[in-house]
């Protein structure tokens, strides 16, 4: 059905003037499999309003198309919303299976030309806001997310987490009542200007990483103390076949063949020169550091004549030792249980890596295929230092008269097991190195009811050997009783204890406390956290991956508000 006349889109005044026709086509949504084009006659009038800066107009088509498009409104709500859910180049490759192809570009366009997501969900007040930062490129930009907690979605993405823009949107939209957000002073400032009246509540796990990272501290700061401190490592127990009796039934038969004596990994005359210059370098810069500061020289510009980073500077100058003096220990790995058998069947002349997987799966291995084609690697490039080429008939002879070997050893995979006892639980060992502070910080947050008979006597060693630690470690476990129990009536106790314990690091952590109380109280009143908006963080980094790299504020921002 066709009306005789049609309204002026400038000027409101209907006019039944035909000036012309023209075909106008629109791609609309398919039909059973097959692309759908509209071939539409469309008129053109005159406008019967002389003042009108229109002369000639074209009829609307309201509902079907809008000014200008090429595609149905129902289409381009399609692709706008495939193209929230997936992103450009994933949408593009979903909707050529579904007969409607267009490019990312396109897609991407369509999301941006969008309206604006709704209001309500904008210009919404929440009772209860989330504040945190997200990296558009980490180290260089980031920006801020602002979070409902209470509806559990976002509400508004702001360029920068700077102060002044989240200033900005508080002012424009009073009335919240809590604000939870990390220990960051910029975002404390911004409330405190944007909405005095609302109640700032710091978030309970990042209180309890800035008292880790405080203990962390207080152990540079006694380094030199704690040389003749080691940790307890248990050994892994392998599991399946090998945990129950094939280790011991493998080991004992490599025993009858001869002494198999692991030994630890050689270092390549390359790779030791290249940590002697590491440490070198390092013990020169401690030096230098130590000079500089000792001379009065701020840490700011220490870091900036020496061109590294002022953390680095802080950490120098609070070890009272070099950082040369203690090394960090390897960590143990699911491979080591298996490493005798391991090299009997690489003698043996088995060099392939997915054989040796095969193999220790059967016999108990819970780790992953790469372990092993790593480890393989490292042999193959020693190999190579000692003989420049091995030939691949000689591996293929390897592997057959490995095969001849395998039977030999009970519980092996093609092998007939026989039972043996089952083995003893290998005794903790001590690792050779003193552990670094991260380390011997997270051992000593620990609960004290967790800690066997090894752990203990390490215990009672610290006490014996620096009282400072042991102080500190006494005020980290209470503070974290406090936390975890929300028991603000103590915390006051706790700060004084803190500031008179004579530690420098714990005296400057309970002034930062001190400095933001009111939102520490509320993390120990109210049972707002930041989890959620870290959730919220987290779908963020992945629409912005989802993008590949074409994650522009206004994109990122249309992604993050209208997510579907």
């Amino acid at each position: 059905m066709t009306s005789n006349k049609t309204k002026c889109p400038s000027c409101h005044m209907h006019s039944a003037r035909i000036h012309s026709r023209y075909t106008r086509t629109l791609i609309d949504l398919p039909s059973s499999g097959f692309i759908v084009r509209l071939s539409l006659c469309v008129r053109k009038f005159f406008c019967p309003y002389p003042d009108c800066y229109r002369r000639i107009f074209t009829e609307r088509l309201p509902g079907l198309a809008v000014s200008y498009a090429r595609r149905t409104i129902r289409q381009a709500d399609i692709l706008r919303l495939i193209g929230l859910a997936l992103g450009g180049r994933a949408g593009s490759r979903l909707l050529h299976r579904l007969q409607m192809p267009v490019s990312r570009n396109t897609i991407l366009g369509s999301i941006r030309c969008s309206q604006e997501p709704e209001p309500r969900i904008i210009y919404s007040t929440p009772r209860v806001l989330g504040v945190d930062d997200f990296a558009f490129r980490k180290g260089i930009t980031y920006g801020t997310i602002l979070v409902d907690l209470e509806k559990h979605r976002p509400v508004e993405v702001l360029p920068s987490r700077k102060a002044e823009p989240l200033v900005k949107w508080l002012k424009a939209h009073p009335g919240i009542e809590i604000i939870t957000r990390d220990r960051s002073g910029e975002y404390a400032r911004a409330i405190a200007e944007g909405a005095p009246n609302a109640v700032q509540v710091a978030d309970r796990f990042h209180l309890l990483c800035n008292i880790r990272d405080t203990l962390e501290r207080v152990l540079d700061c006694n380094r030199s103390k704690l040389k003749d401190i080691s940790l307890p490592t248990k050994a892994r127990q392998a599991h399946g076949t090998l945990g129950t009796h094939g280790l011991n039934s493998v080991s004992a038969t490599l025993t009858q063949r001869g002494p198999q004596v692991h030994q630890p990994e050689k270092l390549t005359s390359t790779e030791i020169v290249r940590q002697q210059e590491s440490r070198e370098r390092k013990q020169q810069l401690y030096q230098q550091v130590r000079e500089l500061y000792s001379q009065g020289v701020q840490i700011k510009a220490i870091a900036r004549q020496l061109k590294v980073s002022r953390m680095m500077i802080f950490r120098y100058v609070r070890l009272d030792a070099s950082p040369t003096e203690f090394q960090r220990r390897p960590r143990p790995s699911m491979i080591d249980p298996y490493v005798p058998y391991l090299h009997q069947r690489w003698e043996d002349g088995c060099c392939n890596g997915g054989q040796l997987w095969r193999e220790l799966q059967e016999l108990g291995y819970p780790g992953s295929r790469k372990m092993l084609t790593v480890w393989v690697s490292q042999q193959l490039k020693e190999a190579r230092t000692q003989s420049p080429y091995t030939p691949k008939k000689y591996r293929r002879q390897g592997n057959q008269q490995a095969e001849e070997n395998l039977s030999a050893i009970p519980n092996a995979p093609g092998a007939t097991c026989t039972s043996v006892e089952s083995p003893k639980s290998p005794k903790p060992t001590t690792s050779s190195t003193s552990p670094t502070s991260s380390r011997l910080a997270w051992f000593l947050i620990r609960d004290p009811q967790s800690l066997d008979i090894a752990e203990q006597e390490v215990m009672a060693k610290l006490e014996q050997t620096c009282h400072e630690v042991i102080t500190a470690y006494r005020l980290v476990h209470d503070f974290h009783r406090i936390v975890k129990g929300r028991l603000a009536e103590e915390l006051d106790g706790w700060l004084k204890a803190a500031t008179e314990s004579g530690i420098n690091a714990m005296r400057n952590f309970s002034l930062g406390i001190e400095k933001d109380k009111a939102a520490v109280l509320g993390a120990l009143t109210y049972e707002w956290s930041q989890g959620q908006v870290e959730g919220q963080v987290n779908k963020l980094k992945l629409r912005k991956r989802q993008l590949y790299g074409r994650a522009n504020f206004d994109l990122l921002r249309q992604f993050v508000l209208n997510h579907v």
